[in-house]
C-alpha cells in the first residue's frame, strides 16, 4: 500500500515532460490499482448488480482526479479522488437505474435535512459543509454519502422540498478544507485529549466504539466527550 507521499510522488513522474507514453500508462494504472478498494468501497454503499460497470466508473474517477489534482494542496489524493469516484457512480446510477440506499444511510439523510432546517430557521441561510456536519455530528464521508444518496436514486423526487437538500452533492473537499480551516481557532483551544478524539472521528473516520478500545475509555466517555467538544465548536459556528 503506498503513502499519500508516493502517491503524489507518481503523479509528479507522470506530469514530467520527460514522461514516456509507456511510463505515462504504468504510472496511471499504479495509481489505479491502489486505489482499487477505495473504489469498492463507494460501490458498496449501494444495492447494485452492476459491479463490473461501476468499477469502470471509479476508474474514469481516478483519471479524472489525477488530471485535476492539486500537489501544493494540503490533501491526500484519496480523499480528493473520492470525490470523483462518488460523482462517477452516482451520475451513473441516478441516470440509469433505481436502487436502494442501505438503512444507515437512509437514517443519515433524515439527519441531515432535519440539521439544515434547524440551522436555516436560526440563522436565515443554508449552513456551509462544515457547519452541517457539526450540527448533524456527522463525518464528512457520512455527510457526502448521505447528500448523494439523496440526489442518485429515484426513490426520492429532487423537486420535494420535503426531500431535497440544498448543499451540494459536488461539493468540493478543497472546500471542506477550508471551511474546516474557519473552525480551527475553536479547535485549538481544546485540550490535547479532545483534539485527538475529534481527529480520530472526523479525519480518521473511526467510529466511537473504535475511539475507545484504543484509547482505553469506555464508549460513555467517548461520547460524553465528543458531544461536549461539538457544542463548544457549534457555538463557535454560529458566533461567526
Amino acid at each position: 500500500m503506498l503513502t499519500a507521499g508516493a502517491v503524489n510522488e507518481l503523479i509528479r513522474e507522470l506530469r514530467s515532460p520527460d514522461v514516456t507514453a509507456a511510463r505515462t500508462d504504468e504510472l496511471k494504472s499504479e495509481i489505479i490499482a491502489e486505489h482499487q478498494g477505495l473504489i469498492h468501497h463507494f460501490i458498496r454503499l449501494y444495492d447494485v448488480q452492476v459491479v463490473e460497470d461501476l468499477v469502470q466508473l471509479g476508474t474514469i474517477g481516478v483519471l479524472a482526479a489525477i488530471d485535476k489534482f492539486d500537489l501544493d494542496r494540503q490533501v491526500a489524493f484519496a480523499t480528493f479522488a473520492g470525490v470523483r469516484i462518488r460523482g462517477e457512480i452516482s451520475h451513473y446510477l441516478r441516470d440509469n437505474a433505481t436502487i436502494r440506499i442501505p438503512r444507515s444511510v437512509q437514517s443519515h439523510i433524515k439527519v441531515v435535512r432535519t440539521a439544515q432546517d434547524t440551522f436555516v430557521a436560526q440563522h436565515n441561510q443554508l449552513p456551509t459543509f462544515v457547519q452541517l456536519a457539526i450540527h448533524a455530528d456527522l463525518n464528512r464521508s457520512e455527510l457526502f454519502d448521505a447528500m448523494q444518496a439523496n440526489q442518485s436514486t429515484h426513490l426520492f423526487s429532487l423537486d420535494d422540498p420535503e426531500t431535497y437538500l440544498d448543499i451540494p452533492a459536488t461539493h468540493s473537499e478543497y472546500e471542506f478544507v477550508d471551511e474546516w480551516a474557519s473552525v480551527r481557532p475553536a479547535i485549538d483551544q481544546l485540550a490535547p485529549l479532545e483534539r485527538k478524539i475529534l481527529g480520530m472521528r472526523f479525519i480518521e473516520q473511526k467510529r466511537q466504539g473504535e475511539i475507545a478500545q484504543e484509547l482505553g475509555m469506555n464508549q460513555m466517555a467517548v461520547s460524553r466527550r465528543l458531544n461536549s467538544i461539538l457544542e463548544r465548536l457549534r457555538h463557535h459556528v454560529t458566533a461567526v
